[in-house]
C-alpha cells in the first residue's frame, strides 16, 4: 500500500542528494526555481510588458490612421458610423483580461498618433471617437492630426436655424436644416439672394465643442494639427476694405478659427493654467503670395514653423514644372475680441 503514495515535498528534498551519477559520483539537483505552470506574462516586470505592448500596439511611423466610413451620405455621425483601425495593430492584447487591457491601453493612446483622414465634417468623427474611446484613454492622448475641408457657406435666419442653400448653391439644391447655432457670428459673408434676406456664414460644426469638451484639462500636453488641404489661411486674403476678394475661390472667415481657440480655452485649462491642448494649423502656399499676405497674416497668426519647398505643378513639353512653395504651421492669435 505504501508504494502507491506519492512522496512529499520534504521527501523528494531529502532524495536529491542521494542521486547518483553512473560513474557513482554525487549528482548535483538543480532547485526547482517555480513552476512553469504559474509563470504568465503578468508576473513579468513592467518595463518589459510594457517594451512588449510598444513592439505590438504602436506603429512603425507612430500614426495611425483613422477612416471615415459613413453607411449614408446623408446621416449624421452616431453609432452607425464605422472606424477602421490600423490592421497592423494587436488590439487583441485589450481583451486578455482587465489588467492587461489598461496596461495596453496605457501604450497604444500615448505613443501613437492618431490621424483623421475624413471628408465632411471631421469635428463629427473626431468627437465620436473620444467619447467611444472613455475618460481614462483620452487622458493618455498625445498626438491627433486631422485633415479638415473648407467650411461650407451657409444661411443664417434671425432665429439662429442654419440651413445649406448658401451663397453659390444652385436653386434647385436639396435644402439641408443644420443644428441650430449657439454663438453669435462675428464674420459675414454677406447676404443670401432669398426673400428672407437671410445673412451668409461660414458653417461651424457643433461637434467643435463637444471635441474640446471631451478632451478637457486632464492629461499629458495634447498637439492637435488641422492639416489644411487647401491653399488659403482663415481671414488673410481680403481686399483694403477687409472685404473677401475671391470668396467663391477659397477665402473664408477667422468664424472657425476663433471659435476653436474660444473651445480650447474654455474647455481644456485649469485654472491659473495653460490649456492642455495646444493647436496648430498647418498648411502649405505659393511663396510669392505669401510673402505679399506675411504683413495680414502675422497680424492674426503666430509663425510656429515655415520651411521654403518647390512643388511639381505640371507637365508641360515632357518637362516638370516647379514652382517655390511655403510649408507652413501656424497658431492663432488670441485677444479679447477674438
Amino acid at each position: 500500500m505504501s508504494s502507491h503514495l506519492k512522496p512529499g515535498p520534504d521527501a523528494v528534498e531529502g532524495l536529491s542528494g542521494k542521486v547518483m551519477n553512473v560513474d557513482g559520483t554525487r549528482r548535483q539537483r538543480l532547485p526547482i526555481l517555480s513552476s512553469p505552470s504559474k509563470s504568465t506574462f503578468s508576473s513579468l516586470p513592467i518595463e518589459l510588458r510594457n517594451q512588449i505592448y510598444r513592439q505590438l500596439l504602436v506603429t512603425s511611423d507612430s500614426e495611425i490612421l483613422i477612416v471615415h466610413v459613413p453607411l449614408s451620405h446623408f446621416r449624421p455621425p452616431d453609432h452607425r458610423t464605422r472606424i477602421s483601425w490600423a490592421k497592423q495593430l494587436t488590439l487583441g492584447l485589450l481583451y486578455v483580461n482587465k489588467a492587461i487591457s489598461l496596461e495596453a491601453a496605457a501604450v497604444l493612446y500615448t505613443w501613437n498618433t492618431f490621424l483623421f483622414s475624413i471628408e465632411g465634417d471631421m469635428w463629427g468623427i473626431l468627437s465620436f471617437f473620444l467619447d467611444i474611446i472613455g475618460a481614462r484613454n483620452r487622458s493618455y492622448l498625445r498626438n491627433i492630426r486631422a485633415e479638415i475641408s473648407q467650411p461650407e457657406q451657409i444661411c443664417r435666419c434671425s432665429d439662429g436655424t442654419l440651413t445649406s442653400n448658401g451663397y453659390g448653391h444652385r436653386a434647385f439644391d436639396m435644402v439641408k436644416v443644420l443644428p441650430r447655432d449657439k454663438y453669435p457670428r462675428r464674420y459675414l459673408h454677406g447676404q443670401s439672394h432669398t426673400e428672407h434676406n437671410d445673412i451668409i456664414v461660414d458653417f461651424v460644426s457643433p461637434f467643435i465643442e463637444d471635441t474640446f469638451q471631451l478632451l478637457g484639462p486632464n492629461g499629458p500636453p495634447l498637439n492637435l494639427v488641422l492639416i489644411m488641404g487647401f491653399r488659403h489661411l482663415p481671414g488673410v486674403i481680403r481686399n483694403k476694405d477687409g472685404i473677401p476678394e475671391d470668396r467663391e475661390y477659397g477665402w473664408w472667415s477667422l468664424e472657425i478659427p476663433d471659435h476653436i481657440e474660444s473651445m480650447r480655452r474654455k474647455f481644456t485649462a485649469k485654472p491659473e493654467k495653460e490649456a492642455r491642448v495646444d493647436v496648430i494649423w498647418q498648411g502649405r502656399g505659393g511663396r510669392p503670395h505669401w510673402e505679399r499676405s506675411l504683413e495680414i497674416t502675422e497680424e492674426i497668426w503666430e509663425v510656429v514653423e515655415k520651411n521654403d519647398i518647390l512643388s511639381c505643378t505640371s507637365w508641360w513639353e515632357r518637362r516638370l514644372e516647379w514652382l517655390p512653395e511655403i510649408q507652413f504651421k501656424l497658431r492663432r492669435k488670441w485677444t479679447e475680441t477674438a
